[in-house]
């Protein structure tokens, strides 16, 4: 192997590993309106450190796509499918930059 291949490797694996991460916490995130006030109370540091890093994009697809099916709110699943196409969107201009 190269060099350009292992820094091509390293940084698929990070464009992943960020990815993943940011996908734990929007699930994190959308679980949370499961839990009972005593626990979010409990471990109120954690809980809001979740909500700071995935509330900007849980609100910004709020505001373009509002709930009209009651109680229902797509928003975590529509930031799960913009996750996964921008990783992609980012593997593929790697892969391009690099020419593999």
């Amino acid at each position: 192997m190269n060099l350009g291949s292992n820094i091509y490797n390293l940084i698929q694996d990070i464009i992943q590993c960020i990815a993943t991460v940011y996908i734990f916490l929007i699930l994190i995130r959308s679980l949370m309106t499961w839990l009972r006030q005593e626990v979010i109370v409990t471990y109120y540091k954690f809980f809001e450190a979740v909500a700071k890093l995935t509330d900007p994009l849980l609100n910004s697809i709020r505001k373009i796509f509002p709930s009209y099916l009651g109680r229902v709110d797509l928003s975590p699943f529509i930031a799960l499918l913009i996750v996964e196409v921008v990783e992609h969107l980012l593997m593929y201009g790697v892969k391009f930059l690099y020419k593999l």
